[in-house]
C-alpha cells in the first residue's frame, strides 16, 4: 500500500480522536515502525504488508484514546527517545522549559549535585547529565529499571 494511502487509512481509523490528532498520530505510528523522523515518513513510497498490518493494529488501540506513547513504549523529550511503560508518566514537552531553566542555572555551578526523585523515565536526570557532564546527577524511583 502506498504510504499516503496508509496515512489516510490510519487517520480514518483514529477519527474519534479528532482530525488533527488522527493525522499526526498516523505519522507518529509510521515514524515509529520505520524508525525515522515524522518528516521522513513522506519519503517512504510503499508500506510493507507487515508494517501496514502493525500500523492498523496500533491505530485501533489508539482510537480508544489510549496514549500513543504507551502503545509504542516510547516518548520523546528534549530530542531524545525514552522508554515509557504504564508505570511511568509520559514525558511532557511543557517540562522541557523547566529543564532548560535548570541547565541555565547549573551551567555556572561546576560541581553541582542534582537529585531527581521519582524519576520515572529518567528524562529529566538524563537530559541534565548529558547536557552538563560535570554535574553529578542522582535519579531514584520506587520501581526497579526493567
Amino acid at each position: 500500500m502506498k504510504t499516503a494511502e496508509l496515512l489516510n487509512k490510519l487517520a480514518e481509523i483514529m477519527a474519534p480522536l479528532g482530525a488533527d490528532t488522527a493525522r499526526n498520530d498516523a505519522r507518529i505510528i509510521l515514524a515509529h515502525l520505520y524508525d525515522c523522523s515524522l518528516n521522513r515518513v513522506f519519503l517512504i513510497p510503499e508500506a510493507s504488508e507487515e508494517r501496514t498490518e502493525k500500523a492498523i493494529e496500533i491505530a485501533k488501540q489508539r482510537k480508544d484514546h489510549f496514549p500513543i506513547q504507551y502503545i509504542l513504549g516510547e516518548a520523546h523529550f528534549m530530542g531524545r527517545k525514552f522508554k515509557v511503560t504504564k508505570d511511568t508518566l509520559i514525558p511532557r514537552c511543557d517540562t522541557e522549559p523547566i529543564v532548560e531553566a535548570a541547565l541555565q542555572i547549573l551551567k555556572d555551578m561546576p560541581k553541582a549535585d542534582v537529585c531527581d526523585i521519582g524519576t520515572g523515565t529518567g528524562c529529566i536526570a538524563i537530559s541534565i547529565a548529558e547536557a552538563l557532564p560535570q554535574t553529578r546527577v542522582c535519579a531514584s524511583d520506587v520501581l526497579p529499571t526493567r
